[in-house]
């Protein structure tokens, strides 16, 4: 097992017990582009490409 080779016994503690987790709390849903394009990686399309994977209106689709 790679727990008991010697060059991983320098990582055996590394455990830290005080970090404070951050995430999205508050979130809203803008109606007003619902029909906005993005791609698989999030990023605003304009205009679609052939056999590309993009999302709208929160569902996948390909463009074929």
């Amino acid at each position: 097992m790679y727990e008991t080779a010697e060059i991983w016994k320098q990582y055996a503690n590394n455990t830290i017990d005080d970090i404070e987790i951050e995430g999205i709390s508050n979130t809203q849903i803008s109606t007003s582009n619902s029909q906005a394009t993005y791609d698989m990686l999030g990023r605003k399309m304009n205009v679609p490409k052939r056999g590309k994977i993009f999302i709208c209106r929160g569902k996948k689709f390909k463009y074929q």
